[in-house]
């Protein structure tokens, strides 16, 4: 990915995020959805992100509790969900969460997509992630801006 000019003091990052991307200067807070927001605009773009193996249980053990975000995900322009792996790395998992398989995990994610909007972005790494949680914050601003 291109390097981004982008102010990260505009980011907000969720207090219950275990490992936040290391966005200098960006503003930790409780968010109602997602991971990252921006400031100012948190009632608008949420982003989720997680690891492969937390796909497993979100679709599993902590299904109604991501069901429940989703919905809320639903008042929002736009909320994504960043994984940190690839669709193979989803497909491929030996060892899943009680039960949950890959093709579970895998037709939740694409039932998400269409029954709340919710876009799926497979960024094959952590670096990749955060680049991508980087961009779409930025790209939402300029274009809330150019619409002002």
């Amino acid at each position: 990915m291109s390097k981004i000019e982008f102010d990260t003091s505009k980011i907000v990052i969720d207090t219950r995020e275990k490992t936040p991307y290391p966005f200098e200067g960006a503003i930790k807070t409780a968010l109602l959805i997602g991971d990252y927001s921006i400031t100012g605009l948190e009632d608008e773009i949420a982003i989720e992100r997680k690891q492969v193996e937390e796909m497993f249980f979100v679709c599993g053990q902590q299904r109604k509790r991501f069901l429940d975000e989703l919905s809320r995900s639903e008042f929002l322009k736009y909320f994504a969900i960043v994984i940190e792996g690839n669709m193979d790395d989803i497909i491929k998992k030996q060892h899943f969460s009680k039960g949950v398989t890959p093709r579970a995990v895998m037709r939740s994610l694409l039932t998400w997509s269409v029954q709340y909007g919710a876009h799926v972005f497979f960024c094959g790494s952590r670096e990749n992630g955060m680049a991508t949680t980087l961009c779409l914050l930025e790209k939402y601003l300029k274009i809330c801006e150019k619409k002002t």
